[in-house]
């Protein structure tokens, strides 16, 4: 991997492999699993009774382990002064 990075990134066809390995060996089953945790944590969540809180932690809990599928990011918000926590 770091030879890539280093010696061939200007080939594009290694750089996709790169990415395509990482992605299948690390990044698709860890976000399988924060996916388990989040499911896990919204169960726990629908444990307590139904309030404002609740209905807040589990809406937030859900639009922030979506923000991977917007293009909404993180670095984006901050530009434009949203903070959230």
């Amino acid at each position: 991997m770091v030879d890539t990075v280093k010696n061939h990134n200007d080939n594009d066809q290694a750089v996709q492999r790169l990415i395509a390995k990482v992605t299948e060996a690390g990044v698709s089953p860890m976000r399988t699993r924060m996916l388990e945790y989040r499911d896990r944590a919204l169960e726990v969540l629908r444990t307590f009774p139904a309030n404002d809180a609740r209905t807040a932690l589990g809406t937030w809990c859900k639009w922030r382990l979506n923000a991977s599928d917007r293009s909404d990011t993180g670095a984006a918000r901050a530009q434009h002064g949203h903070r959230y926590f």
